[in-house]
């Protein structure tokens, strides 16, 4: 890898910089182009006069990706299986990219700029990452098995553990800050939850007074007077001619 463009100002552009690393390595294609014809699409020439500082910067860590990917798989392949509670398959590329500058280019870049480009991320994640990364008991034990079966034994104690073990009297207070920003943030989402939840507080009413509506009396039906019925049995005459059909 080329010197690190350090004339370039890392406060503005180092989160933008991961963004556009991430977006290169999640649009190649290596059936269809070379890894130089992918950057050189994207990029354009960047060893032209006036290429720009952050192009060649992640011009090189996209190469640098391409050229030591199977060390990166390897971190990767066990970052996740010991953190599978804790961390996003969707934020993979994310962690491959901060593993090679930690691997990588931490010597040339300098631990406070490593910092700023942590810092561009979310604590919680970043503090999953640095934690195991940079851990003596894991560089030895589960890293150390994984890179020998890509590269030589020599290579991966006296340049990748004994790179990163240089930064680890730094990191414990960086983990500390890390951790604090972590919880801080989770407590504020918490607050902020459990206030959406929370049952809306109504202002009290005054009570209603119940008042006696204004009706107008309904006058009485008139009812008619009952009709007498007689009671007597008047009987009719007997008619002349019941002689003619009885013998009586």
């Amino acid at each position: 890898m080329g010197p690190i463009p350090f004339s370039i100002n890392m406060t503005k552009i180092k989160g933008n910089i991961i963004v556009r690393c991430e977006e290169l390595i999640r649009s190649f294609n290596p059936v269809t182009h070379s890894i130089d014809t992918h950057i050189n699409e994207h990029l354009g020439d960047t060893k032209a006069p006036g290429a720009k500082s952050e192009d060649v910067f992640v011009q090189q860590i996209v190469y640098g990706w391409h050229r030591e990917k199977k060390v990166l798989e390897g971190f990767i392949k066990n970052l996740y299986a010991d953190n599978a509670a804790r961390v996003l398959r969707s934020d993979s590329v994310m962690y491959t990219v901060f593993a090679y500058i930690a691997l990588f280019c931490l010597d040339e870049l300098g631990f406070e700029k490593f910092k700023g480009f942590i810092g561009t991320q979310d604590p919680t994640k970043m503090y999953v990452f640095v934690s195991y990364l940079f851990n003596t008991e894991n560089l030895w034990s589960i890293l150390r098995a994984s890179w020998m079966k890509v590269v030589d034994l020599t290579y991966v104690e006296d340049d990748l553990i004994a790179g990163i073990e240089l930064y680890l009297p730094k990191i414990s207070e960086f983990l500390v800050d890390l951790e604090a920003k972590a919880q801080g943030i989770a407590s504020a989402l918490q607050a902020k939850k459990e206030a959406a939840n929370a049952a809306p507080v109504l202002a009290k009413k005054a009570s209603t007074r119940p008042i006696s509506p204004n009706l107008t009396r309904r006058k009485p039906p008139l009812i008619p007077e009952p009709q007498q019925i007689t009671q007597k049995v008047i009987p009719n005459e007997v008619p002349d001619n019941l002689d003619k059909i009885n013998l009586n």
